[in-house]
């Protein structure tokens, strides 16, 4: 699974009354990877990472170099317009969703093992934040 897949996957699980905008733009770095827009006029941005595997220790720290400045720009620029947005990584068929800057710090192989659900509980969440 690459991360194209792992997002896919996700979205199979995504409620009806939500649509989805895979956004792909080749010209403006930084864009999250996903907006879906629920009732009542919400929205969400999502910034996807993946991983296929777990590193080897649980104290290594994941995701911490996956996310550039023009990313953490974008993220910031929407939360303090008061735009929904979060961070969602995933390794294997688990992931771990961040609507604070939480993820900055990076996360450890424990903490994911411990936190993480599946792509059906994350699209859950998604979903009951805009419908």
């Amino acid at each position: 699974m690459d991360e194209h897949s792992f997002i896919r996957a996700v979205h199979r699980h995504i409620g009806v009354d939500v649509k989805i905008w895979k956004v792909r733009d080749d010209f403006h770095g930084g864009v999250s990877d996903a907006v879906y827009f629920g009732t009542k006029g919400r929205v969400l941005f999502v910034e996807y990472k993946y991983r296929p595997l777990l590193p080897a220790r649980d104290e290594t720290l994941m995701f911490t170099a996956n996310v550039s400045a023009l990313q953490l720009h974008w993220f910031r620029e929407l939360h303090v317009r008061e735009i929904p947005v979060a961070f969602v990584f995933g390794v294997a068929r688990r992931a771990l969703y961040f609507d604070s800057e939480e993820y900055v710090k990076g996360i450890s192989k424990r903490e994911f093992k411990e936190k993480a659900v599946t792509f059906e509980q994350l699209a859950m969440r998604i979903t009951s934040q805009l419908v």
